[in-house]
């Protein structure tokens, strides 16, 4: 059986949006026949967990912890205590964006290549596959490279926001350098959006980019119970993280906007997830909506799905920061399973506005048109929606012919060990069709007649 190593910084039992991608990776990877590794910081030390995940991964998957601390977090925590009394907080921080290259995280990379270097000591492996953010995790396929092939997987642009690439033109050229050595260097690099492949092969000068998006995992929705008893009042989801990229404030402007025109009609407005960088009860306050705000804050997976299966009405913010035009925040995915209709208010054109506009029952408004949303939420009907092929099983399935395809590659064909082809591989060389793709649903392989294996699972339809 083939052997691929997986090295990620986000992974269960952490928690938040990040960890799903390679966590459905690495569950559904074997039934595509290949033998799993993953290399993981230690599962202490984040502020958000969700143990329940790794009840997910199947028992032949190895997980090997890095005891790896996060003393720039720390020293960036102890700063941002000092600088509330005097200037040198704002100082310590200055200096660390000076000193980190390309984030805080780079220790960790070194790290996971000396431990990849003893695991391939007891049993070679045939791939290296890394997942970013951070960018730094990167670092650790271009030092395996020399050995084995690698994919570089990129869940948000390199450095998403315009803060990141540091201080000084000096550190923005570096960074530069480094991403485009990076997206040459890699067997195969692989994108979430095709905006985000676009921008690669523009502007960084990587050619063959793959897209494989983010999907929802039906396995997470099974036995899920909703309540579907008619109620009085209008029941809102807010779903996700609220952060730099997805400001909870147009949200509430337009919510306070539609509440202003139905006076004293029901009203319940639930948030489930995480609050960072932002202030969520002040701003709750401020709108005016602390009777009818509930924030449930972060909840486990299947809880949150729960949530969002009982809600009438789901609406996100994705705000026009940099990168999030290439970017589609992984939760959307869910949203687009729970066929609830969909409010987004987020920049168009974007990759977001591009998924979701057109789909029935998914409205699209700029951040800045309260107004817009407030008349769309009065009379917003129920949609009919068909989810299609969007399953995290069907993205592994695309993951398993690039994997097939990298350690095919003619660079490293003379040095790999012969590895036997993964299932979706075998469906493919045996289709009729060169365009067919091969798609894994309840244990069985399913043509697809009209997709070429490197455009990824069909989203929706």
């Amino acid at each position: 059986m083939p052997r691929i190593l997986i090295i990620t910084y986000y992974f269960p039992p952490w928690g938040l949006g990040g960890v799903q991608r390679v966590a459905k990776f690495a569950k559904y990877l074997p039934d595509f026949g290949w033998d799993v590794t993953v290399i993981a910081p230690s599962a202490t030390d984040y502020h958000q967990q969700d143990p329940t995940l790794l009840d997910d991964l199947p028992r032949s998957v190895r997980v090997e912890r890095i005891e790896y601390s996060d003393i720039a977090m720390s020293l960036s925590r102890a700063a941002s205590h000092i600088g509330r009394i005097g200037p040198i907080g704002p100082i310590s921080r200055w200096l660390s964006s000076w000193r980190d290259f390309p984030d805080r995280h780079r220790q960790f990379a070194v790290l996971a290549v000396k431990r990849a270097r003893e695991l391939m000591k007891e049993s070679p492996f045939d791939i290296v596959f890394t997942s970013s953010p951070p960018p730094s995790v990167h670092l650790a396929g271009l030092e395996l490279k020399r050995d084995i092939p690698w994919i570089a997987d990129f869940r948000d642009p390199w450095q998403a926001l315009a803060d990141d690439y540091g201080p000084t033109l000096f550190h923005r050229l570096r960074n530069s350098a480094l991403h485009q050595r990076i997206l040459k260097s890699a067997d195969a690099v692989v994108a979430v959006t095709p905006e985000l492949r676009k921008h690669f092969e523009s502007d960084c000068g990587g050619d063959g980019v793959q897209v494989i998006r983010n999907g929802y995992d039906e396995a997470d929705f099974a036995g899920t119970r909703t309540n579907n008893t008619p109620s009085a009042e209008l029941r809102i989801v807010l779903p996700g993280t609220f952060s730099r990229s997805c400001d909870p404030r147009p949200l509430l402007q337009a919510l306070v906007a539609y509440r202003s025109r139905i006076g004293s009609r029901r009203l319940r407005i639930t948030h489930v997830g995480a609050s960072m960088g932002c202030d969520l009860p002040r701003l709750v306050a401020d709108a005016g909506l602390n009777d009818v705000f509930h924030d449930l804050g972060y909840v486990g997976h299947r809880a949150a799905i729960r949530t969002m299966l009982n809600a009438d009405l789901l609406m996100l913010s994705y705000t026009d920061r940099r990168g999030t035009d290439a970017g589609v925040p992984g939760r959307v995915y869910e949203m687009l399973r729970t066929l609830r209709p969909i409010i987004a208010l987020t920049p168009s054109p974007g990759a977001l506005a591009n998924l979701l506009s057109p789909i029935a029952g998914c409205d699209i408004f700029s951040p800045e048109d309260s107004v817009g949303v407030a008349g769309a939420i009065e009379k917003h009907a129920p949609a009919t929606r068909k989810a299609a092929s969007s399953d995290t099983a069907t993205c592994a399935s695309s993951c398993a012919s690039t994997v097939e395809n990298a350690v095919s590659s003619p660079a490293h064909h003379a040095a790999r060990r012969p590895a036997k082809r993964s299932a979706a591989a075998a469906a493919s060389a045996a289709a009729p069709h060169p365009s067919s793709t091969f798609k894994r649903s309840a244990g069985r392989i399913i043509a697809e007649p009209g997709r070429t294996a490197w455009n990824g699972a069909r989203t929706y339809a």
